[in-house]
């Protein structure tokens, strides 16, 4: 795994003795350090982490080792259950074994004594179309032996919460062979997508536990999701959207211009755990696999260095069986929360740290769509709602729009106007659990040794460009977001105008903290020394999801990979499309003429 201490030494075998050398590491740099006048981390024990090492599915293995005997052949992807937005319901990278079926892996010699493995058991949603209910039976074998084994109904008669993965974790001993093997209580059914997920080998490490300081401060990691900067009043807003932020950017360091990666979540929050631009850590649509174990992230590097790593999720795609869940002591998935139910479901982890240091990563859904405001918040900044409007019609009628239908544009506009004021409306409710996340810190004694971040993934759009929502273009205002630091090493009252990306905010907060492996995250610290933007450096973002609207036309034209480079003075958004030179849409803009909306 990237950065954890299964990579602080050359070889693999060994686990807890590198953990220990680790620990060993830590204090006696503490006591050079101390012996030097700089004032120094403490650390008061340690204890027992579980880290996942590498998967069994990932480098994918030899085909010799995935032939199976009986039923249809296995088949490594990347795979769904019928679950929804149901924590557990989320995609895995998987091995699918219709039944009858058995498969034999060589397991790695090089583990941890102590090694685990865990396997999510689970069929494909298109098992649940058949009437009725019958059952799978899934078994793990080592060397022969039977280790786990459950049962997984399927049919239309199977409850919601039985359609979700089964997680199991098996010892493996010293065992050299793994069996994994499906059956049906009668006859076979090879379209019948029975998975075996995730494999992921985990190895015991023991680390560190130190106090929190000013001068090696928490970390509380805040993503908003959907959240464009020109929202913001600290961003020159005019509307109330944002009084939380404001108060915060007068005492911290405000970024004018933060620009994401990408216009959609997965590939932005993978840049935003491991700093790496997403054609470096290679997620960059719904099937390109997960976060890599090789890739280091800020829980990694936090969770080495002697801080209890959580995060609390409101947004369902950032599944733990993509792997962001990678460096997490406890990620706790509260899909579709609000913001204010996201803080109250994080206390209780606050309150347990008493003086320990911690990393807490937050990750707010409120203003994605659908737009759907509390009452308080959306009679604040809400128009009344629109003759015969209907949650979601600005998205449908503009769909229908470039679909060839005659819509009325009026009504269009009218439906997309209002689904921008309940945007605000999400907006300012996001920012009031802001509010309510200091009021906790404060109460805990926490703020003055904790350091801050807020920003977002991506932004939304209201029609700029003939476009809604985000995912499908490169301008800013589904790129251009809000990144504001506070605390303990942060600069106070500064605003920063230069153009930056968010693939800087781990390695910036991992130096702001003193973490001793900062170094082994990629990306710059925003606020060190010399941090300025240099002359003539590019910007890149990217999407592989892009649209191309032809509103003359009444057409959608779905184009795929669209690429866009800034420099200080101008922004090139290249869309390839077709075989020839001539087929590619070019579009060059001038960030000052409009820095909002090019």
């Amino acid at each position: 795994m990237g950065g954890d201490w299964s990579n602080a030494s050359t070889t693999v075998e060994g686990g807890s003795t590198r953990a220990s050398t680790a620990a060993c590491f830590l204090t006696l740099l503490g006591l050079w350090l101390a012996a030097c006048g700089v004032q120094t981390v403490e650390v008061v024990g340690q204890r027992e982490a579980w880290a996942a090492r590498s998967s069994l599915l990932i480098p994918q293995p030899p085909p010799e080792q995935l032939v199976t005997t009986g039923g249809a052949g296995a088949e490594i992807g990347y795979f769904k259950c019928d679950g929804g937005q149901q924590k557990g319901g989320g995609p895995r990278p998987g091995l699918r074994l219709p039944p009858p079926g058995e498969l034999h892996l060589i397991l790695p010699e090089d583990r941890h004594p102590r090694a685990r493995l865990f396997i999510e058991l689970g069929l494909e949603p298109g098992a649940h179309r058949r009437r009725g209910r019958r059952e799978v039976r899934f078994e793990i074998e080592l060397d022969g032996q039977l280790a786990g084994s459950a049962t997984r109904f399927f049919g239309n008669d199977t409850q919601a919460a039985e359609r979700l993965w089964l997680p199991l974790d098996v010892a493996l001993g010293d065992a050299r062979r793994l069996t994994l093997r499906s059956s049906l209580e009668q006859g076979a059914r090879k379209d019948l997508g029975a998975v075996f997920a995730s494999l992921e080998l985990r190895e015991p490490r023991a680390v560190s536990r130190t106090l929190s300081t000013a001068d090696h401060p928490n970390i509380v990691y805040v993503v908003i999701d959907t959240l464009r900067a020109d929202r913001l009043e600290p961003y020159g807003y005019r509307r109330p959207t944002s009084a939380t932020l404001s108060k915060l950017a007068e005492d911290g360091t405000l970024f004018e211009r933060a620009l994401a990666p990408a216009p959609w979540t997965l590939p932005s929050t993978a840049t935003l755990l491991s700093g790496l631009d997403p054609l470096r850590h290679g997620f960059v649509n719904y099937n390109s696999s997960f976060l890599h174990y090789a890739d280091t992230t800020l829980a990694e590097v936090c969770r080495s260095a002697g801080l209890h790593t959580a995060a609390f999720i409101a947004n369902p795609i950032l599944s733990p069986g993509l792997n962001f869940d990678q460096g997490f002591d406890e990620y706790h998935e509260l899909h579709l929360a609000r913001g204010s139910e996201l803080i109250a479901q994080a206390r209780p982890f606050l309150e347990e740290r008493g003086d320990e240091r911690f990393l807490l990563y937050l990750h707010l859904f409120d203003p994605h769509r659908p737009y759907v405001p509390l009452a308080t918040d959306a009679a604040a900044l809400c128009d009344p709602k629109p003759p015969d409007y209907t949650v979601g019609d600005g998205v449908a009628l503009t769909r229908a729009l470039y679909g060839g239908e005659e819509v009325d544009e009026t009504r269009r506009q009218s439906a997309i106007a209002f689904e921008s004021q309940c945007y605000d409306a999400e907006v300012a409710g996001c920012d009031r659990a802001l509010d309510e996340l200091l009021q906790l810190l404060t109460e805990l004694s926490l703020r003055e040794r904790t350091v801050m971040v807020i920003t977002s993934d991506h932004g939304e759009a209201f029609g700029e460009h003939g476009r809604l929502g985000h995912s499908n273009g490169l301008y800013d205002s589904m790129l251009h977001v809000p990144l504001l630091f506070h605390g303990p090493g942060v600069p106070q009252g500064e605003r920063r105008s230069a153009s930056v990306e968010l693939k800087d905010v781990p390695r910036t907060l991992a130096e702001v903290a003193h973490l001793p492996g900062a170094g082994d995250l990629a990306g710059s610290n925003l606020l060190g020394a010399g941090s300025a933007p240099r002359d003539g450096e590019l910007l890149f973002s990217s999407t592989w999801l892009g649209q191309q609207p032809f509103p003359d036309e009444k057409r959608l034209e779905e184009v795929g990979r669209v690429f866009r480079v800034q420099s200080q003075d101008w922004t090139l958004v290249w869309t390839p499309r077709g075989d020839g030179e001539g087929d590619d849409l070019l579009e060059l803009i001038s960030p000052r003429d409009d820095p909002f909306h090019p």
